[in-house]
């Protein structure tokens, strides 16, 4: 059940954090929003009828992306709206699918996206990359280019 107008919409449980009150993370299946601290009467099994009608909406996550990147659930209004604002100008884009999880698979209990993608914008130029020019994303991006250096076990210098 969907907490701000309780009605009951389609989810997947994404994360159980047990306590004296177990309570869980869902992800709207059609709508691709996320709703955290449910309870179990907020959750309702479904007919497997409604199995036929695909997810409305799909996860996805940037393909090659730092790990800190591809775990994120979620923004600060201000890395939302610099996220926006970058996918707005490099509108219409183009995407490439790399991994893909089956019709079949999106109904069990996954956690993650349903897709890895690359995109690229409309002046061809990788979205990734582009984020990883904003001030507001450079952090998580200066970190992973560190850690894929290549690490040697002795050291030379020329004098």
């Amino acid at each position: 059940r969907y907490p701000v107008d309780k009605a009951v919409y389609r989810a997947r449980v994404e994360e159980l954090l047990v306590g004296e009150e177990d309570l869980f993370s869902v992800r709207y299946i059609d709508y691709g929003n996320r709703s955290d601290c449910l309870t179990r009467g907020d959750l309702y099994t479904w007919d497997t009828m409604l199995e036929r009608i695909p997810p409305q909406a799909v996860s996805c996550s940037f393909y090659g992306a730092p790990e800190h990147i591809r775990e994120m659930t979620s923004l600060t209004v201000e890395e939302m709206e610099v996220f926006t604002s970058l996918m707005k100008q490099s509108s219409p884009m183009q995407m490439k699918v790399h991994q893909c999880l089956t019709d079949e698979d999106m109904f069990r209990h996954q956690t993650g996206p349903d897709l890895a993608v690359t995109l690229r914008s409309k002046d061809g130029r990788d979205i990734l990359t582009k984020l990883s020019l904003l001030p507001n994303f450079r952090m998580f991006f200066v970190q992973h280019q560190v850690s894929r250096l290549p690490v040697s076990s002795s050291v030379s210098a020329v004098a």
